[in-house]
């Protein structure tokens, strides 16, 4: 199943209903993302981000505030003041977080209205009812995505200031994986340029079809690991990856001599996803919110002031190209652009954890930027490197793994000197990997902060490496730690099925298994052959005890062997059939008719000791005698190497 099919039946018209919007002040059913947990899909009390995760088709809205203003999951609290005016002050740190409005030397200032003062951008006495203009900066897919974006005022009050929503809808015929930048501008101020309006704010909407469930990474200063995002900030997965959902059938157990003896019970496949290893995803500057393309503009006139970056979200800004030995893209080297309260730097304080999230940190909602110490040891063993990243394994040996690509780092070019003309460069793509944490690593004139960067071999590993904050580095973000929701579950959106749930009528049948529309080897009729694979080891167990005189015989399909289905088990899984039985339950021998599609594939079951499938493309019956006769609770079978199994007899 492609990204687009899945992401295209993600969602139904029906669970979009439900989650209207409770003021009911809209004319048509929107699911409020400050309010949605994509993690375990359900509503909780408002949590704003500069970022929005979409999965599915659907109308949305998110309310028009600055980043991560707002709350009420975390802190208790609507108003998330530390993120925009921490409790910290002295030199190297903002302790009055900057909006978009210019002050006429430049300087910044951290009066009104060149601060931010409350949540709402709509509700800035200076300038917020002028914020209606909203519109995409950019997106990296083809085509016309987002439809329909406007805002919408929830309430409006005497004095002018609004709670105001961003809406816009995503048609199921069109959504596509992929990152969408949309703006809102101040009209009633002039760009520098002289023409247009200047960006107020802008927010990131991440389409993607990712299991955002977070893996786990140990690391010295939590055994335990930190809980990462699965895949960097902005992942958009190549065409490799495979999906398979869930899966539910019945399997029929039937007594081969006896007069229709037999037993029902369900066969039951998890959920599998095969690691996509290509793909791509945004770069980002230290201390700013917004994802950056390899192909943006790139600019390094001068030292840019955090307004700049906020009505340039778009904009890579490189380091002053005048000044060798300045790494930094703002000229006053903040300490705490990502985490509010902090005031130190160095190796001998990267432990530090004081501070929240700030409203220019880019993660979604329930996730943060990575604390300094997020990849200490990150490198365990059973790693893997695929030519392009590392497969890392998780911490908690629960069989979970996560992929960091190589994806290298954006910087500015300069080919004939400093003052002459510059552009964006990517740097080690494929070959090397540059991932960020919170936390800076030395102040003055050489500004840089702490990193991961990391290339194919495995002492590579640098967890204390330092980059330059003008660079472009990747983004894994790590999940809050006031953020408690460690369980999937709720009420996940519901899978389309456009087929009934329908069993086998014919009595030659001994497995019945049906399906839906969204499963990639679509069963649509028993009548054909069709196969169940499985990516993991999987067992079923009967229910109820049933007679096996003298011999059970479990057919994957019809019982003619020519429209027989198939399980195919790829190398190393394992299908076990658990059973219960009475009258006599001493096996004297088991068979097993399969082929493989390999060359060399041995077949062993009930650890009975190795067989071998003789040619590949040709059935074989593997036979085991049991002598003596002994009682057995269930089969298990283990392929080397990806084959087919047709059916099971055991005779008693």
């Amino acid at each position: 199943m492609s990204h687009e099919e899945r992401l295209r039946t993600a969602w139904t018209e029906e669970i979009a209903a439900a989650h209207r919007n409770p003021s009911n002040r809209f004319d048509e059913p929107r699911l409020d993302l400050s309010k949605w947990n994509f993690v375990s899909h359900r509503l909780e009390n408002r949590t704003t981000a500069n970022c929005y995760i979409v999965q599915g088709p659907g109308k949305y809205m998110f309310p028009m505030v600055y980043g991560n203003a707002v709350d009420l999951i975390c802190y208790n609290t609507a108003d998330n003041q530390s993120s925009y005016e921490p409790s910290v002050s002295g030199a190297g740190v903002l302790n009055q977080f900057r909006n978009h409005v210019r002050n006429a030397t430049d300087y910044e200032w951290t009066m009104t209205p060149y601060r931010i003062k409350q949540p709402w951008v709509s509700r800035d006495a200076n300038f917020g009812a002028n914020c209606t203009e909203v519109g995409i900066l950019w997106q990296d897919m083809d085509g016309t995505v987002i439809t329909n974006l406007t805002t919408v005022d929830e309430f409006t009050y005497a004095n002018g200031k609004a709670d105001r929503f961003v809406c816009f809808d995503i048609p199921a015929e069109t959504i596509k994986p992929g990152n969408v930048v949309i703006y809102v501008k101040d009209t009633g101020l002039t760009e520098e340029s002289g023409s247009g309006h200047p960006v107020a704010w802008s927010w990131h909407i991440w389409i993607t079809d990712q299991n955002m469930f977070p893996v786990r990474m140990k690391n010295n200063s939590n055994s335990a690991g930190f809980p990462v995002q699965p895949v960097n900030l902005g992942w958009v997965d190549g065409e490799e990856g495979l999906y398979y959902p869930a899966r539910t059938g019945q399997v029929r157990f039937v007594a081969a001599d006896s007069a229709g003896d037999y037993a029902d019970v369900e066969l039951t496949q998890d959920e599998y996803e095969k690691m996509s290893t290509s793909g791509h995803a945004p770069f980002y500057q230290w201390g700013r919110k917004d994802p950056l393309q390899s192909t943006a503009t790139a600019v390094t006139d001068e030292l840019h002031h955090v307004y700049y970056s906020i009505r340039h979200p778009e904009v890579f800004l490189g380091q002053h190209t005048s000044t060798i030995t300045q790494f930094d893209w703002t000229d006053n080297g903040y300490r705490n652009l990502w985490k509010s309260e902090n005031k130190k730097y160095g190796r001998t304080d990267r432990t530090a954890t004081t501070g929240r999230k700030t409203v220019y940190d880019p993660c979604p909602r329930g996730y943060v930027m990575a604390p300094g110490t997020t990849w200490d040891d990150v490198h365990k063993t059973g790693s893997e490197w695929t030519g392009s990243g590392w497969i890392i394994p998780s911490g908690m040996n629960d069989g979970r793994k996560t992929y960091l690509p190589a994806a290298g780092y954006l910087r500015v070019e300069n080919p004939s000197g400093l003052e002459s003309a510059h552009y964006l460069g990517l740097q080690n793509s494929g070959s090397k990997g540059y991932y960020w944490t919170d936390f800076p690593s030395s102040i003055g004139v050489h500004r840089q902060s702490f990193a991961l960067k990391f290339e194919s071999s495995e002492s590579s590993f640098e967890v204390n490496d330092e980059m330059m904050r003008a660079y472009g580095c990747s983004v894994r973000c790590v999940r809050e730690d006031r953020f408690t929701d460690d369980k999937e579950g709720g009420e996940a959106p519901a899978y389309v099925d456009d087929q009934p749930e329908t069993l086998a009528e014919d009595n030659n049948y001994e497995i019945a298994f049906y399906t839906t529309q969204v499963i990639r080897d679509n069963i649509t009729s028993l009548d054909e052959a069709s196969e169940i694979i499985l990516h993991e080891s999987l067992q079923f167990v009967t229910e109820n005890p049933f007679s096996v005189t003298p011999a059970l015989s479990v057919y994957f399909g019809n019982s003619d062997e020519n429209l027989r289905s198939q399980v195919n088990l790829e190398a190393g899984s394992t299908l076990t059939i658990a059973l219960s039985a009475k009258g006599q339950v001493a096996a004297k021998q088991i068979k097993v008719n399969c082929l493989s599609s390999e060359s060399g594939a041995t077949l062993d079951v009930n650890g009975l000791g190795a067989k071998s499938i003789y040619n590949a493309g040709e059935s074989t019956l593997v036979a085991y005698d049991i002598n003596p006769a002994s009682t057995i609770t269930s089969i298990s079978l283990t392929a080397s190497k990806l084959t087919a199994i047709y059916s099971i007899t055991v005779e008693f």
